[in-house]
C-alpha cells in the first residue's frame, strides 16, 4: 500500500495510491474491506480537527491495514518517537490535511522495506503521528 502527497482541501483532481493501484481521492469513500456505512458514522473519541473550524469541505480518516489490526500513534514522526497510543480501532480521523509528510525512515515489520512518510491524525484531541505504510488507507 502506497499513500503519496496531499489530497487538495476539497479533494479535487488528488489521487490516492493504493497497492499500486490510481484512485482519484474524490473516487474513496472507505478503505479496503469497510463499508460505506461503517466510514460514516464517528466514534465518540473523535473530536473536531483544526480545519474543520475554518470549514474545510472534507473530512478524512486513517484506516487500520486489517491484515495487521493496529497501528502505533507516535508524538513525533519518528519510529523512536513517544507512543501515544497503539490503536485498535477501525479509523482515526485525520488531523488536519488528507496526506503524507516526511519523516525520520521506519519499519512496519522487521523484513519489511523501510518507508519515511507519516500521517498526522487526531487521537482524542491530540496531534499524533502514523507511519503511512503501516497503515490501511485513506479515505471518508
Amino acid at each position: 500500500m502506497r499513500l503519496r502527497h496531499s489530497l487538495a482541501t476539497a479533494g479535487i483532481g488528488a489521487v490516492l495510491l493504493m497497492g499500486g493501484t490510481s484512485v482519484p481521492a474524490h473516487a474513496v469513500s472507505a478503505a479496503p474491506g469497510v463499508s460505506a456505512a461503517s466510514s460514516v458514522s464517528a466514534a465518540p473519541y473523535e473530536s473536531a480537527a483544526p480545519n474543520e473550524s475554518r470549514g474545510s469541505a472534507v473530512t478524512c480518516y486513517l484506516y487500520v491495514d486489517r491484515r495487521r489490526g493496529y497501528y502505533n500513534v507516535r508524538k513525533t514522526k519518528n519510529p523512536r518517537g513517544g507512543l501515544i497510543k497503539t490503536y485498535r480501532g477501525k479509523r482515526l480521523r485525520v488531523w488536519d490535511r488528507c496526506g503524507e509528510t516526511v519523516g525520520k525512515s521506519y519499519r512496519c515489520a522487521q523484513g519489511e522495506a523501510k518507508d519515511k512518510y507519516w500521517v498526522a491524525v487526531n487521537y482524542r484531541g491530540r496531534k499524533g503521528y502514523v507511519g503511512s505504510a503501516c497503515a490501511g488507507g485513506l479515505g471518508r
